[in-house]
């Protein structure tokens, strides 16, 4: 009797190893057909690659990390504020993984490596964009304060200035007093 009880105790604990394994982030093959936008972020030297990057609105997202870091650990976590859109499993460089999301509102959402504290990016989401990287702006950082599907002004032109007369000649017409 003894035996049969230990027995169903280390198959039941079996078991529950089996159940919780389960209970992490749904493995995503980077490399299957996805039906969204998808879009690859390189890790290197522990820094993403691009660290802002734009997607489209209203469609399904898929952010393929390539690890290129050789014995490093990464992920990919994506977040706005509170609200958190998941994690993808961890991948031991070099190597892919993959989080595949939903279709988002546009805006600014964040994303990072929860292993690396310093790698983190921007995504923008926006309207009828093209997934790729967004193209650095040195004047300002993002900002959510200015909505992503806003058209974006014109750049500034130089007025030219008037011509003016060199110092030490007078103008035409004009006399010395003595």
């Amino acid at each position: 009797m003894h035996r049969r009880h230990r027995a169903s105790l280390l198959a039941a604990s079996w078991l529950m190893v089996g159940v919780l394994a389960g209970c992490g982030p749904a493995a995503v093959d980077p490399l299957a057909t996805f039906s969204g936008a998808t879009l690859t972020i390189d890790a290197r030297d522990l820094t993403f690659d691009p660290v802002i990057v734009t997607m489209p609105a209203g469609e399904p997202l898929r952010l393929v990390l390539n690890n290129h870091d050789a014995g490093v650990e990464d992920n990919l976590h994506v977040f706005q504020g509170a609200t958190d859109f998941g994690t993808s499993p961890s991948v031991i460089g070099p190597g892919l993984t993959a989080i595949e999301l939903p279709a988002l509102a546009p805006g600014s959402y964040q994303f990072e490596c929860t292993l690396q504290p310093d790698m983190i990016g921007t995504i923008m989401v926006v309207a009828g964009a093209t997934p790729g990287p967004t193209p650095a702006d040195d004047s300002a950082a993002p900002s959510d304060s200015v909505p992503p599907d806003a058209t974006t002004p014109p750049p500034a032109t130089k007025t030219p200035r008037e011509k003016e007369t060199p110092r030490g000649t007078a103008a035409p017409g004009a006399t010395k007093s003595p």
